[in-house]
């Protein structure tokens, strides 16, 4: 590994600073084969890759943040071993040079931030052992190329897609087209908007109809964070199909109280992390959640209509949780995270009507 700090005896200390790109390379060509890992910022070091590739021919896993220069073309596989790569803010980097990374034993893959990469690469997969796979911000992605590419991606596990679609095609009414050819997925993170298409209630009820019927299928699904829109209905149903749910983050400025109980009581004693923001819930509500979730230790409630004195409830149930133990079902550590703190999201409008988030991360220590 290569920090700026000394980690272990396997760190190799390196300043960002390209005056030791020279010494550096020197040592990549003595030690090269040995290194299974690299993880660099390109704008400090000129041409990385023609370096890797002359001397590091085990690496397993590439992450590269800033590469600004565009591959040369060729059809030969770089690394032979590569299972994991990320290129972050790697402007240039297009579909062909993608190609020349996928190995036959890759199995996790990331494109943060891209202008270029059009997903046409997924159909060279050699493989459907991909595990997981992040496409964020990559403003060519081209929705076909992913629904043209499932067979391949049939073995996920992980799977994000954040797209801001300029296309007067809608993809988000479509996106269920890919959860039911990954049957194994147990982390979903869609942040997924149409551009060009104008919602009403009716609309976004009916597209969320389709979208939670495939979701609920997905018995594996542990961690779920999407951009839809949930309804009372629509939450119950995922409560009690998706039996392994630690984390939900939704919108929920459609759930009511009977929406919320039922997701309490089917998976309240399991939850890790829940997001009600924008939601009409009350201090009563919030309160009767934090009861009900004892091993939460992430909770968003912006812009709900709380009182001033909601924080202190919160703390006060957490505190009498924490007291109560010895009489509680929870009263084992292995079922519940009273010891540790609550992170509490809380975002308020303010008098010019912008937003204002205030973090509070030990909100469980707080005296009631």
């Amino acid at each position: 590994m290569i920090l700026e700090k000394e980690c272990d005896e396997n760190t190799l200390i390196l300043r960002k600073s390209s005056d030791v790109w020279p010494s550096f390379k020197r040592w990549l060509k003595k030690c090269g084969p040995a290194v299974r890992e690299f993880d660099t910022d390109c704008q400090y070091f000129k041409n990385v890759m023609e370096v890797l590739r002359d001397t590091c021919p085990n690496l397993e896993v590439l992450r590269l943040s800033n590469l600004k220069k565009k591959l040369s073309p060729t059809n030969k596989l770089h690394f032979q071993k590569l299972t994991w790569l990320v290129f972050e803010n790697c402007d240039e980097i297009t579909d062909d040079c993608v190609n020349q990374f996928l190995s036959s034993d890759m199995n996790e893959l990331a494109i943060i931030s891209n202008k270029r990469v059009t997903g046409k690469f997924l159909n060279n997969l050699k493989t459907d052992k991909m595990k997981r796979l992040i496409l964020r911000d990559c403003r060519a992605l081209k929705f076909s190329f992913l629904l043209s590419s499932a067979d391949h991606l049939k073995n996920l596990t992980s799977f994000v897609l954040w797209k801001e679609n300029r296309s007067k095609i809608e993809i988000r009414n479509k996106l269920h087209l890919l959860l039911d050819k990954m049957p194994n997925l147990g982390e979903i993170g869609f942040s997924v908007v149409d551009l060009f298409t104008m919602y009403d209630d009716q609309h976004y009820l009916e597209e969320s109809n389709v979208f939670f019927e495939s979701v609920c299928r997905l018995k594996k699904l542990h961690r779920f964070n999407a951009n839809f829109e949930v309804w009372d209905h629509h939450l119950e149903a995922l409560a009690m199909n998706c039996k392994e749910l630690l984390a939900v983050r939704l919108l929920f400025n459609q759930i009511t109280r009977v929406g919320l109980d039922a997701l309490c009581r089917y998976l309240g004693p399991q939850l890790y992390e829940l997001n009600l923001s924008d939601s009409t819930f009350d201090d009563d509500d919030i309160v009767a959640c934090v009861y009900a979730c004892p091993k939460l230790v992430w909770l968003d409630i912006s812009y709900c209509p709380l009182s001033d004195r909601a924080v202190h409830r919160i703390a006060t149930a957490r505190r009498d949780m924490r007291d109560n133990l010895r009489d509680s079902k929870y009263a084992s550590n292995d079922d519940n995270n009273l010891c540790y703190p609550l992170q509490l999201v809380i975002g308020r409008w303010n008098l010019t009507g912008t937003k204002k988030i205030l973090r509070m991360s030990s909100i469980c220590d707080l005296k009631a």
